[in-house]
């Protein structure tokens, strides 16, 4: 995830795995763990 202005990206993992969760694909978890305190950590810099 990135701050660019008021724009927050994130950028997908570069795999082919899917896992299917109750009849839906989906992309596995990996990496770091976002939180919302992390996404507001972004906007708030964003505003300085």
């Amino acid at each position: 995830m990135e701050s660019d202005a008021a724009d927050l990206r994130v950028r997908p993992i570069a795999t082919d795995d899917l896992v299917e969760d109750d009849g839906w694909l989906t992309v596995p978890a990996a990496g770091t763990v976002v939180t919302d305190a992390d996404v507001q950590a972004l906007c708030d810099a964003d505003q300085r």
